[in-house]
């Protein structure tokens, strides 16, 4: 057991930590890619470090990460006050760097994850041109306020933009990592991949359709 107040340029290389800059009263390291993010307040006489998990690199997305033991890990040094046991740190940090290395070397996708969300992207695709092509057919554009018709232009864009980001992902999903994958899969099994048309545009666009 070894207690410190905080990690310091001179004394983070004894236990394996990098120092990499210090700026605005922060001091950012990193432990084999981990990267670490030290906050001290000299007027609390507080200490945070924090392991920033949307910084991770690898195949596997965070939600991931979180769903392990050792993501708890993370808060070890949160708000401390006086000294921590850097032991007992350095020790998280290689449980931590290991389950990373075991997410990146087990991360994969299954046909049936990759094909339901195909499957999402062109039913969003769908209803986006649905939507379009009422607004192209029944939209009564004479009734239209200037600024309300000068704003529906513009949207048409946006709704037109979200297509083409649906058949472009649809063309090219196979080429993508696993990681882009995962990320893609996660938003299909939370209820959404594309950009969504806002319930404002469609209310806008409705005062004009009988």
């Amino acid at each position: 057991m070894k207690m410190i107040k905080r990690l310091t340029k001179a004394n983070c290389g004894d236990y394996g930590i990098k120092f990499v800059s210090e700026e605005d009263g922060y001091r950012k390291f990193e432990y084999k890619g981990i990267p670490l993010l030290q906050e001290y307040s000299a007027k609390y006489g507080t200490v945070d470090i924090f392991i920033d998990v949307y910084e991770l690199d690898g195949n596997f997305i965070v939600a991931d990460f979180l769903d392990t033991e050792e993501s708890k890990l993370c808060n070890y040094v949160r708000d401390h006050k006086g000294e921590f046991d850097i032991d007992t740190f350095s020790n998280y940090l290689e449980k931590i760097y290991l389950k990373i290395k075991e997410l990146n070397e087990t991360a994969h996708t299954t046909e049936e994850q990759e094909e339901y969300t195909k499957q999402m992207i062109r039913k969003e695709i769908k209803e986006t041109e649905s939507f379009i092509e009422k607004v192209k057919e029944k939209l009564k554009w004479w009734e239209c306020s200037e600024y309300d018709l000068k704003e529906i232009r513009k949207d048409y864009n946006y709704w037109d933009s979200i297509v083409d980001d649906g058949k472009f992902i649809l063309q090219t999903f196979d080429q993508y990592s696993i990681k882009r994958k995962k990320e893609l899969i996660s938003s299909a099994y939370r209820g959404r991949v594309l950009r969504k048309i806002s319930e404002y545009d469609i209310k806008r666009v409705n005062k004009y359709i009988s």
